[in-house]
């Protein structure tokens, strides 16, 4: 059932669900201490290895060995180059060691015990950002040094390439090594290197001050340098999410189908059995939507009478469904305190509920309660904006059972009057009612079926068939084109003709 009727526009929204941000957030908690361990363990092997290289250097500077491959490249070799090689082996060794001694804490912390991710982004950042600042610094130091050695023209020169380039190699693999294990984020991956740039351009300043050219290829590479792990990060990530996205996409389907297929037979458990035998037969054919629906139908027999209440929710799928469902419990309360209540009254209880409880929501019905009593040979009805029924008489005469009152939930008190009809019902005569579902079925040129094309349909029913409503069912589905745009239920009441 579609309506007007205090309608409120809803935007979806594009955000990730909180239950999903938490697992998003689980499975990165889970993942950066796997990669962080082995980022770790790499790390500290290639730093062995480094270390290994360094002192290989130092040895060879101190017993000669690089004067006399030099002297061997037909180079001349003094005391000032001796000295100068060895400063920078030295230098080269000794700037190292933080950065071993930090990397070999940090593996046996993070193996010992586990680590939040927050923990584990603060402890990668100071990794990467004290031995390079301890690396540019001693460098600086070290070229120092060096230039005394050599005198000022040389110092800045050996400054130049050990600062401008030998730094900024340093802090991109360094950089790199950690992007290309750890599951950052990109900003992430930015934060340790914005202090390593504006320090470098600082020191750069001081060292190069007046060689613009200079100073400004050492900033841009400072920043190149960030560059490739940076986008290595956000691919990785952008992968990452896609997965998850993916994943959870799967899981959430497959859980909604699951619970959509236990609602489904929840909400059918709640449909009667059709009554096959005794003066009056009741049968229905119902089609939802979706898997669950906002139409119901309820039916009540005892020997003198049966009651058929018949309710079109607005709206469709599972919120029609819980709807659905509390309303089931109102008919059933209503009819178990007043058995014999009459349709009117059974319209006001249902009205009364549904304005109290869910109109607040923009929830409303239609529908329509028909009782049919064998004493009297008549039909109790009244019709709360449901579409007309038709009382296809014995003879064929076709009479319709049009509204009485408002759709349920719109107005309460006296301002709801159920106006209760009665109207006889004899042997050979055939109720049909049904959901707008039916009469607002599209064709291929967007007509719909309406009231009269369905009206149509009865009449041209074989009247010695006991059950019409499948042959209504197709009929409505051969009028439609494409898929259902709403539910349909149809329901027939039968007085079985007099045998003799």
């Amino acid at each position: 059932m579609r309506t007007e009727l205090g309608c409120v526009g809803m935007r979806e929204r594009s955000a990730i669900p909180k239950e999903f941000g938490l697992e998003f957030e689980a499975q990165q908690q889970t993942l950066m201490r796997t990669r962080l361990l082995w980022y770790l363990i790499v790390a500290n092997v290639l730093n062995v290895f480094g270390i290994l290289l360094s002192l290989f250097g130092v040895l060879a500077a101190e017993t000669g060995l690089f004067n006399l491959l030099m002297q061997m490249d037909g180079q001349q070799v003094g005391q000032a180059q001796y000295d100068i090689n060895r400063v920078t082996m030295w230098s080269s060794f000794l700037l190292s060691l933080p950065g071993v001694a930090l990397y070999l804490w940090a593996l046996k912390r993070v193996s010992g015990r586990p680590i939040t991710r927050e923990a584990g982004l603060r402890l990668v950042y100071w990794l990467i950002v004290a031995p390079a600042v301890i690396a540019l610094l001693g460098s600086v130091l070290s070229a120092e040094i060096g230039g005394h050695l050599l005198g000022a023209r040389e110092s800045a020169e050996v400054f130049s390439r050990s600062i401008g380039l030998g730094g900024a190699i340093t802090v991109f693999f360094s950089h790199f090594l950690a992007c290309l294990f750890l599951p950052w984020r990109p900003r992430e991956s930015v934060r340790p290197m914005l202090p390593l740039i504006a320090l470098n351009a600082l020191i750069a300043l001081y060292t190069l001050w007046g060689d613009w050219v200079n100073y400004g290829a050492v900033v841009v590479i400072s920043v190149v340098v960030m560059l490739p792990g940076t986008a290595l990060c956000w691919l990785k990530h952008a992968r990452f999410t896609k997965r998850f996205a993916e994943k959870q996409f799967r899981t959430a389907y497959g859980e909604l189908r699951f619970e959509l297929s236990a609602a489904r037979q929840i909400h059918d458990a709640m449909f009667p059995e059709p009554v096959t035998d005794g003066p009056v037969r009741v049968t229905y054919r119902y089609e939802p939507m979706r898997q669950i629906g906002g139409d119901y139908v309820f039916v009540r027999s005892d020997k003198n009478a049966i009651t058929v209440v018949l309710i079109d929710v607005t709206g469709h799928g599972v919120g029609a469904a819980l709807t659905v469902n509390r309303l089931h419990g109102e008919v059933s309360r209503l009819l178990a305190e007043e058995p014999d209540i009459g349709p009117g009254d059974l319209l006001g209880g249902l009205n009364r509920y549904l304005h109290i409880t869910l109109a607040k929501h923009s929830v409303y019905a239609t529908a329509m309660c028909i009782r049919a009593e064998l004493a009297s040979e008549t039909i109790r009805y009244a019709n709360a904006g449901h579409p007309p029924a038709f009382l296809m008489r014995s003879g064929g005469k076709l009479e319709h059972l049009d509204s009485t009152t408002f759709l349920l939930g719109v107005c309460e008190g006296v301002d709801f009057q159920p106006n209760e009809q009665a109207i006889g019902f004899v042997p050979g005569d055939r109720l049909i009612a049904y959901t707008d579902g039916a009469t607002e079925a599209l064709n291929e040129d967007g007509r719909q079926l309406r009231v009269g094309g369905l009206e149509s349909v009865v009449r041209g029913l074989d009247g010695s068939e006991d059950d019409w409503t499948q042959h209504i069912v197709d009929a409505v589905d051969a009028h439609r084109h494409g898929p259902a745009q709403d539910d349909t239920l149809v329901i027939q009441l039968l007085r079985m003709p007099e045998s003799g």
